[in-house]
């Protein structure tokens, strides 16, 4: 008769406890997908503007690249990888990637087609703001044809020396179409 009275006790904590979970599992979904009221929430006091967007040596350069590169060519700062770059195969690995940014990408101005990273780094900081892209990273704008142009944070810049290594560094295909516009605009008309 006991064994009756520890297994209904049994059956009634098992009971007990599959109701507390679903209802515990219940709550943290409705909290996960709740939406936010958003007339009673004070926006003033929940953001602040981020300033400056990049520093000032970051600015440095692109200030460069937007004076040398070619009319057909626009540099943007700080572009977000998935922006560049959709997800065809292994999710896990474009989960590791979609969420990081780029320092500079140069697209071509015409379809607005990424032809080339910047990769800005710093060596006269112990501790580098400005950090090597990671492997995956490497990997990934490789894997879809966009060149990595490393450029060094530096007093001065050789204009013509920065032009030379874009030209260097750009995906053939890209600099075939470049001399092919160039060559168009030099024809008389």
């Amino acid at each position: 008769m006991e064994w009756l009275i520890g297994i209904g006790i049994l059956l009634i904590f098992i009971v007990l406890g599959v109701f507390l979970g679903t209802r515990a599992n219940k709550q943290m979904e409705s909290q996960t997908h709740a939406t936010l009221s958003v007339d009673k929430i004070d926006f003033k006091n929940q953001f602040i503007k981020k300033v400056p967007y990049i520093s000032q040596k970051e600015m440095r350069v692109y200030e460069i690249f937007e004076e040398i590169l070619p009319v057909q060519y626009v540099i943007f700062p700080r572009v977000g990888v998935r922006k560049i770059v959709k997800q065809k195969g292994s999710i896990m690995v474009y989960n590791q990637i979609r969420d990081m940014y780029l320092d500079m990408v140069i697209f071509k101005r015409s379809n607005m087609e990424p032809v080339m990273i910047l990769d800005i780094y710093d060596t006269s900081i112990a501790e580098m703001t400005l950090q090597e892209y990671s492997k995956v990273l490497a990997k990934t704008v490789a894997s879809v044809n966009i060149p990595v142009m490393k450029v060094e944070i530096s007093e001065s810049y050789n204009k013509n020396e920065l032009l030379s290594k874009f030209l260097d560094n750009l995906n053939p295909v890209a600099l075939a179409e470049l001399r092919q516009v160039l060559q168009k605009q030099k024809k008389p008309q």
